[in-house]
């Protein structure tokens, strides 16, 4: 019985013009239909049906899909954007094996930035304190001065380590700000990446191949 309906459709579709390939006995899942002057089925798909295009067929030979012709220029730029998010997407992967989640990153960034103005708090009372003594140790040698007498050199050495210790201190409250600015620009797009990935887990997925 299967052979002779596989017969009456050969027969009907050659009634219609149409040159039929049978790659296999039995109904295919899909059938691969090229379309034009001469109509040409088949279970597979071949050079021609990619070179002119075709339509995917399911067993009741419904059109699924249709599939344009294939054009060197138009096929090299998908396949670059193909790529191109292929490799997106492998990055993406490994930024949440490396950073889990963003709330994760996020908690790590504030506990480095809290770390870092603990820090940058000791250096600022410090270089408040070495202003402050450089303040006194300057009025006390002005002090000297107005009255005639040259300042002792102890003074004015202390003076000399107020200025290096303060411009020191000046020095490390600035890295210490660009650490952190360094930290919040490094960490903040990583997040924000991973926050979109959560909120999109599709973009996660691999790239569906027709065919």
């Amino acid at each position: 019985m299967r052979a002779a309906r596989n017969l009456i459709a050969g027969l009907l579709l050659a009634g219609l013009g149409t040159t039929t390939l049978w790659a296999q006995q039995g109904t295919p899942a899909r059938w691969y239909r090229i379309t034009g002057a001469h109509t040409t089925l088949s279970s597979m798909v071949t050079d021609e049906h990619v070179r002119r295009g075709y339509e995917v067929l399911d067993r009741n030979m419904n059109v699924i899909r249709r599939v344009p012709p294939y054009v060197p220029q138009s096929h090299e730029k998908q396949r670059q954007r193909n790529e191109a998010l292929e490799k997106r997407r492998q990055n993406d992967l490994a930024l949440q094996r490396t950073y889990v989640s963003s709330a994760y990153t996020n908690a790590m960034l504030q506990r480095q930035l809290a770390a870092s103005q603990s820090q940058l708090g000791f250096i600022r009372h410090n270089a408040h304190q070495a202003e402050k003594n450089l303040r006194i140790n300057v009025a006390n040698a002005a002090a000297y001065e107005r009255s005639g007498k040259p300042a002792p050199t102890a003074l004015l050495q202390r003076i000399a380590q107020d200025r290096r210790q303060l411009a020191s201190l000046n020095m490390a409250i600035a890295q210490h700000q660009a650490q952190q600015q360094q930290l919040i620009s490094q960490f903040m797009p990583i997040i924000n990446r991973l926050r979109y990935l959560e909120a999109n887990p599709s973009v996660l997925r691999p790239a569906s191949r027709s065919g």
